[in-house]
């Protein structure tokens, strides 16, 4: 008896270890990618969210913990949509895919490994809407502090875009502090694409005189003037388009029925019926939607949130009750919650980033692993009867991804067959 309890013992002690070291390589890629003045910045919400939760990370059972690090050095790939992975991962630091209107987005990987390992301790605990903030703190952990030191405040604004240096190689990335004192009205930046600059060539003002700034010439900045609060409260939409990649054939009629079964307190769908220009680069059009979302306090959101975690929670709880139940059915519930996550909109940016964290938690929760997601976007937009093929087809990615990283590991994880539901 000794002796097994030894060699148990012995096997815990070599899979926590085996654990640490796909966990350290996970972490390396990401420090690699973090622009050096930016990770300061993420280690203070670090210290302040992830560190507090130790007690809570060492109760983890190992098996769920080994789960969420078997991907080892290409863990980023988890906070990266699949499209883009062939530009690495830094992609969106740097913004390699040539999206978003160009804009770069300096320690987003390394404020995601902060909410990757917020998550880690988080594991085995209910869900619940506070729970939901810390992560998304963590999560935006780069654009907290930013705004933090910009606002004068401790941590109860968010940012929409940010104070960033750019050289001529885009090869580093920082913060630039000493503007961070000057009057945010004096100091504009003009994207290219509003501006009609240059490829190489931005925009700005300073004391009211506008300059041009050539990358091989000077540095540019840009610099974030907008303050919001984490918890959204105010109306916002999100532009819907006739067709879009994932979904060549627009919004299908049964995607439509479900948003209209939501609260609309919650969010609506609105058909656009002229052409709106948008500030963004994503114009309305006839034909297509906005999925609005609507005006609460923040103890409405946080309500509302609860009310659907509660639900969710109500149906993995009667699915496992029942013998006729499949693995399936699980993942169903699931990929429901975090459509939902993702629809309310709980703050007033990174709902997506966060949501599909949770995704992951409860997909380990539940005995499955997580799903590498090559369109999170379709969350928003996709039927559920798709959107939950699209969690179960990113399962299947990271199943076969851990042969390289976690090839021991593999033959414990049993194969989810991918619904066939027909566009």
């Amino acid at each position: 008896m000794d002796l097994e309890r030894k060699s148990g013992n012995e096997t815990e002690q070599t899979k926590a270890s085996q654990t640490e070291k796909w966990k350290a390589a996970a972490l390396a890629v990401s420090k690699a990618v973090t622009p050096p003045d930016v990770v300061d910045v993420i280690a203070r919400v670090h210290r302040k969210v992830v560190q507090p939760l130790e007690e809570l990370r060492t109760g983890v059972p190992i098996e769920w913990r080994r789960r969420y690090w078997a991907l080892g050095p290409n863990k980023w790939s988890e906070a990266i949509d699949g499209r883009h992975w062939q530009h690495g991962p830094a992609v969106y630091d740097f913004c390699l895919h040539g999206g978003n209107s160009g804009a770069i987005d300096p320690g987003y990987l390394g404020a995601m490994f902060t909410g990757f390992e917020c998550i880690e301790a988080f594991l085995g605990q209910r869900t619940t809407p506070k729970m939901w903030y810390q992560v998304h703190e963590c999560a935006m952990a780069h654009c907290w502090e930013m705004q933090r030191d910009l606002a004068g405040s401790v941590g109860d604004v968010l940012r929409d875009t940010y104070t960033v240096l750019v050289t001529h190689s885009l090869s580093f990335i920082g913060v630039l502090h000493s503007l961070i004192v000057m009057n945010c009205k004096d100091f504009l930046i003009g994207r290219r694409d509003v501006l009609g600059c240059t490829n190489h060539a931005y925009l700005y003002r300073t004391n009211g005189v506008c300059h041009t700034a050539e990358h091989h010439v000077a540095p540019l900045v840009c610099v974030n003037t907008i303050l919001s609060p984490q918890v959204r409260t105010s109306r916002n939409y999100v532009v819907v388009p006739p067709s879009w990649e994932g979904a060549p054939n627009g919004m299908t009629p049964a995607a439509k029925a479900e948003i209209a079964a939501y609260d609309p307190h919650i969010c609506t769908l609105v058909e656009n019926t002229e052409h709106v220009p948008g500030s963004d680069g994503v114009a309305q059009v006839p034909g297509g939607f906005r999925l609005e979302f609507a005006e609460v306090d923040a103890a409405t959101m946080q309500r509302n949130l609860q009310t659907y975690l509660d639900e969710f929670y109500d149906r993995m709880t009667t699915t496992t009750a029942d013998p006729t139940s499949t693995a399936l059915d699980q993942i169903r519930h699931i990929a429901w919650i975090h459509q939902v996550m993702v629809r309310m909109e709980p703050a007033r940016d990174g709902n997506l980033r966060t949501a599909t964290l949770f995704l992951n938690k409860h997909l380990i929760e539940a005995g499955f692993y997580p799903s590498l997601l090559g369109w999170p976007d379709g969350a928003e937009v996709l039927e559920h009867a798709l959107w939950f093929r699209e969690v179960v087809v990113g399962m299947a990615l990271w199943r076969n991804g851990v042969r390289s990283t976690a090839p021991e590991l593999f033959p414990e994880l049993a194969e989810i067959a991918v619904p066939d539901t027909p566009l």
